[in-house]
């Protein structure tokens, strides 16, 4: 490791009046700057004598000074005349200083001292001491060097022999002794003791011995011991005062024994016990207190973790109480109480209960229960919920057998009408929705999730609006739109999703995507090159898509937008894709038989034949500095794929690049918001699928080549301004 790489860092803007002497550190053997041994160009004749560099009023800019290939002295000056870096070098070993590097900040004060010693083993060691902008010292470290035969096995692999310097020392610097570091105003903020670890796994277990933090006042704050890197035995810890405030025990990183925590007050605020012959030793049985020195919370678990957990206000009423079986409340029961103790609601997860939850308002009226029986073969699960007032407003029952399962779910109005009425057995769903006078407002039909039958939509009056047939989502059969007198609308016959001839249909009047001015075209074919640039997947097939293509694909959006936009802004991409450029960097090294033809040479085969099967010529490939170069702008869409499979070798050096500017206002387009990405892919031969996100819901609609629109999902068009609700995502204060 290079321990000071900023030494080396040069300001390329400065006028220098020498240039002929030039630093280069890395012609070095050896990983530590100031021990290695630096040689000329050749890499072999070390550096002897003296290296300078000048502004160009003769200030010294740097000097170094080598004798044998060690560096003896080097003088850095800031632009302003101050000194920046200086470095003394002894290399006497006779010495017990063997050299010092002193840095310092622009405005003179000290930046960093090293001062690397001798100890009394003869082991290289360093006093590292960095200091804060204001000149006070910001730590100090002693840091001692590892040589290769104390490195672990495991690690040699990391200090290559170029990187071993002039005394047999690695790169691999270790904290012992005392480590001190302080705030900017001189404070002392910690103190830690380190052992000599030399192989390398020091990182987490050098700390062996006394502890101390202070508050900005300088008071003791925390003291403790480590062991191997972990806390061990007694730890107090103190507030700003100086009063003790908490006392903790561990035995090598575990806690155990009994842990007291006290307010400022001196009342007690905890008392845990963590037990180690408990079969849940991590898990301690608790007292807390309020400064008033009221209980607020309990938790007791015998060794075999049966126990409770109680919580009381701040007034001493008791607002929660826990059963635990086997330290958790999954088998056992909970209650919760308002603060003028009544009974909140109370879950029972025991075996064989009929009542596993219920709760209540603070009036006393009954919010929610949830009912279980079983008998041989049924087991029936019940939950109702009601509102302040004591209206039920949903109800759920659900019966299982071994062969089947029966789902049956209300919503109800204030009134107490029926909202909806869910009526499920197995895979098949029946969805029925009703105004609040009780007339059907719609009826659905799912199978394994997806539309399967008829789906229906009625006015207040009870007159037909809709009625389409599906098969496995898709439209399929006769599909019908009424107004409010009856009078048919829109007719037409569907074979999974593709509009049929039929007597009798009555189509809808849509915009087709040729009526279209050239920029409302161009608009709507950058959805398709935004949605393919951003998310074609990994696995796409596909090497290219074609003018006619993408066409086709934009239609699909044209036909979303004029039905989407009539019920909220419609998610517009902020820039607008134009097209696309293939950009060719071929090394000419690679293809010198070009010009010839010469296809034996495998660069060459590639090119020519991936050329001619595209339609392109060699001679559009231009030869600039030392590359082949044409941009290329295509029609349709290209994949990465498309280059992987006609350029494998050469890949690498042919990049497809997206044409872009921002989108323009168009007046066609007044409702545009720019939002959340919306994606679209073919689902069908006749239908696309289109989908976009809220916050946790998903919204796909399906889009049919007529220009029809289908919401799955149970989505309706009420819902689509979620898409652009970014309220419930904001970050906290």
């Amino acid at each position: 490791m290079n321990l000071y790489p900023f030494l080396l860092l040069f300001v390329s803007h400065i006028a220098l009046s020498q240039t002929d002497c030039e630093f280069k550190y890395q012609n070095k053997k050896g990983g530590n700057y100031l021990f290695s041994i630096y040689y000329e160009t050749d890499l072999k004749t070390p550096l002897n004598g003296t290296c300078e560099r000048r502004y160009n009023d003769n200030r010294i800019f740097e000097k170094r000074t080598f004798i044998d290939g060690k560096l003896m002295e080097e003088i850095l000056n800031y632009e302003s005349g101050s000194s920046k870096t200086t470095v003394n070098s002894m290399w006497n070993p006779r010495d017990t200083v063997i050299a010092t590097i002193e840095l310092f900040w622009e405005n003179g004060n000290r930046k960093q001292t090293n001062i690397y010693y001798w100890d009394k083993s003869r082991r290289r060691c360093e006093k590292y001491t960095d200091y804060h902008l204001n000149g006070k010292i910001r730590f100090i470290n002693f840091n001692a060097f590892a040589r290769l035969s104390e490195i672990n096995k495991y690690d040699i692999k990391d200090y290559p022999p170029h990187t071993i310097d002039y005394d047999g020392y690695t790169t691999l610097r270790v904290p012992f002794g005392l480590a001190l570091e302080y705030d900017d105003a001189g404070v002392l903020k910690s103190k830690t003791t380190h052992k000599m670890i030399l192989n390398g796994g020091h990182e987490h277990s050098s700390r062996e011995g006394l502890y101390e933090d202070y508050h900005h006042n300088g008071k003791l704050k925390t003291k403790g011991n480590y062991k191997e890197g972990d806390p061990d035995g007694n730890w107090i810890i103190y507030n700003f005062l100086g009063k003790k405030i908490e006392e903790q025990y561990y035995q090598r990183n575990m806690k155990v024994g009994t842990w007291k925590g006290w307010h400022d007050n001196g009342k007690d605020r905890f008392e845990h016990v963590y037990d180690t012959l408990s079969n849940f030793i991590f898990h301690a049985n608790k007292k807390e207190w309020n400064e008033a020195g009221l209980l607020v919370f309990e938790r007791f678990i015998d060794r075999k973790g049966t126990g409770f957990e109680k919580k009381w206000d701040d007034n001493g009423t008791l607002i929660q109480q826990l059963e635990l079986v086997y330290n958790s409340k999954e088998q056992g029961s909970e209650k919760n109480w308002y603060p003028n103790g009544q009974l909140k609601s109370y879950l029972n997860n025991q075996r064989n209960v009929d009542t596993t939850y219920v709760s209540y308002f603070q009036n006393g009226k009954m919010e929610e229960i949830h009912l279980k029986t079983k008998n041989e073969s049924d087991q029936v699960l019940s939950n109702k919920k009601w509102n302040e007032k004591g209206i039920l407003i949903s109800e759920v029952n659900k019966k299982s057998r071994p062969e089947n399962e029966f789902i049956e779910l209300y919503e109800f109005w204030e009134t107490g009408k029926i909202k909806s009425h869910i009526n499920q057995l197995n895979e098949t769903r029946l969805e029925v929705n009703y105004f609040q006078n009780g007339s059907v407002k719609s009826g659905v039909r799912f199978l394994n999730s997806k539309l399967d039958g008829k789906t229906q939509q009625f006015d207040s009056l009870g007159s037909l609006l809709l009625e389409n047939n599906y098969t496995n989502n898709l439209r399929n059969g006769w599909c019908k739109r009424f107004d409010k007198t009856g009078k048919l609308l829109f007719a037409q016959y569907y074979e999974n999703g593709c509009p049929k001839k039929m007597t009798g249909e009555l189509p809808a009047k849509k915009r087709s995507f040729e009526e279209l001015s050239k920029d409302e075209r161009g608009l709507f074919i950058s959805f398709i090159y935004n949605n393919l640039s951003q998310y074609v997947s990994p696995n796409e097939t596909q090497l290219y898509y074609t003018k006619k293509q993408v066409d086709s694909l934009a239609s699909y959006y044209l036909y979303l937008f004029d039905t989407w936009s009539k019920y909220a802004p419609f998610p517009f991409p902020g820039h607008q894709i134009t097209g696309q450029v293939i950009s060719f960097r071929l090394p000419a090294v690679y293809l010198t038989g070009l010009v010839k033809g010469d296809t034996t040479d495998k660069y060459v085969k590639e090119v020519v034949t991936a050329f001619e099967k595209n339609g392109w010529r060699t001679t559009q490939l231009k030869s600039e500095s030392g590359y082949y170069n044409w941009d290329l702008k295509v029609e349709g869409f290209y994949t990465q794929k498309f280059i992987q499979k006609h350029f494998p070798l050469l890949q690498s050096f042919i990049y497809i690049s997206p044409q872009s500017k921002n989108v323009e206002s168009l007046e066609t387009f007044n409702k545009v918001n720019r939002s959340r990405p919306l994606t679209i892919a073919l689902y069908s031969d006749c239908v696309a699928i289109a989908s976009s996100s809220s916050y946790e819901r998903t919204f796909q609609f399906l889009i049919y080549s007529d220009g029809e629109v289908d919401l799955l999902n149970g989505i309706s068009w009420e819902d689509i301004n979620d898409i652009n609700d970014y309220s419930r995502e904001l970050p906290y204060d």
